[in-house]
């Protein structure tokens, strides 16, 4: 690592920049300007923190008065933060600080239900051309099937979606066809069965149509639930986990029947840690719920949550036979930044993708 220098309303780095580079601000200060909003960090700032995990600048950064910064590569200022927890505290507390800007620029991009059936419909022929099917029948099939989308024909659209899925369910189109098939379920209010088509299409590598399918997840108005199902929940080392039961072994909950734990629209204020068995993450639509995906043994839940503030975008379940432990904000924050800083640095690059995410940069 070494210190460079930049004169005042110098510029830093450039929007869309690709680096390899983190800055952390000693002395002096910078503004980072976007879609005409400008950000200002200080001393002990990191400068564009999502550039650490998206590897490109969000936008232009420049000098605020005669400014030192601490340059490194990605992984030496990681290092640097890990070693200083106070930095550490600072930059989680920056990023969260950071969250309501990108929610404005999210809610700018959701859409209704309308705009992205219309959306996959104009799609058709790219997803066709992306996945190539390779047998007699089913081109004709699928074209039959978008049709009736097109028409507003749901009931023979998921109709013929279904038929398309028992002749031709090992075909490379299949997957679009599980997308379309989710759209024209949700718009028949068939949630549960929309949800797991749409979960199923998670299970593969990043690609076109799991793209869309966080589209589809913005019609529940998921927000943090909708990063989790695509993005999956934190992966911390090990030694976490042990803490954690060492430390609440005498707050170990067994659940002998399916118990609600967190109701949706209501603030989290745990995060719950899964010994045994599994959660259900449920979402109220109207007036019916349906399971979108499960917290399994091992996994934590509602750190996103309790990072960004917000009010449950779901609701969770203990199901019957699960062990838990919930933990409190503060114990949570104790341990991953003051005891295992290593946690506190996957939890900020856990964050930072999620809004990196709410950005929409690649």
């Amino acid at each position: 690592m070494k210190e460079v220098k930049f004169d005042p309303d110098e510029k830093i780095v450039h929007l869309g920049q690709e680096t390899s580079t983190a800055y952390i601000i000693q002395s002096g200060g910078a503004i980072l300007k976007r879609n005409g909003i400008d950000r200002i960090f200080i001393a002990g700032d990191l400068i564009d923190p999502v550039s650490i995990v998206s590897r490109k600048c969000t936008g232009d950064v420049y000098a605020v008065g005669a400014t030192s910064l601490i340059a490194g590569s990605i992984e030496e200022i990681l290092e640097f933060i890990k070693k200083n927890p106070k930095l550490l505290q600072r930059a989680l507390l920056k990023a969260v600080e950071e969250l309501p800007y990108f929610g404005e620029e999210l809610s700018d991009k959701l859409q209704s239900m309308e705009e992205v059936t219309a959306i996959l419909i104009s799609k058709r022929q790219a997803l066709l051309n992306k996945y190539p099917p390779l047998l007699f029948g089913e081109k004709p099939l699928y074209r039959k099937a978008v049709k009736y989308l097109q028409k507003k024909d749901f009931t023979n659209a998921a109709h013929n979606f279904r038929c398309y899925l028992n002749q031709y369910q090992n075909s490379l189109l299949s997957r679009p066809v599980k997308l379309f098939l989710a759209l024209a379920e949700l718009n028949l209010s068939n949630y549960n069965s929309a949800a797991e088509l749409l979960t199923s299409l998670l299970d593969n590598s990043k690609d076109v149509v799991s793209d869309y399918v966080r589209k589809l997840f913005s019609v529940f108005e998921l927000n943090e639930t909708a990063y989790i199902l695509t993005k999956g929940v934190p992966i911390y080392p090990k030694t976490f986990y042990n803490k954690i039961i060492n430390a609440n072994e005498n707050k170990i909950t067994f659940f002998e029947e399916d118990t609600p734990l967190v109701e949706e629209g209501v603030p989290l204020n745990r995060i719950y840690y899964v010994i045994e068995g599994e959660l259900w993450v449920i979402k109220q639509h109207g007036s019916k719920f349906f399971k979108l995906t499960a917290i399994p043994q091992g996994a934590t839940f509602g750190e996103l949550h309790i990072l960004t503030g917000s009010k449950a975008d779901s609701a969770l379940i203990g199901k019957a036979g699960a062990k838990l432990i919930a933990i409190d904000r503060k114990e949570f924050f104790k341990i991953s930044i003051f005891e295992l800083p290593d946690v506190g640095v996957e939890l900020l690059k856990y964050l930072l993708l999620y809004e990196k995410e709410l950005l929409g940069k690649d």
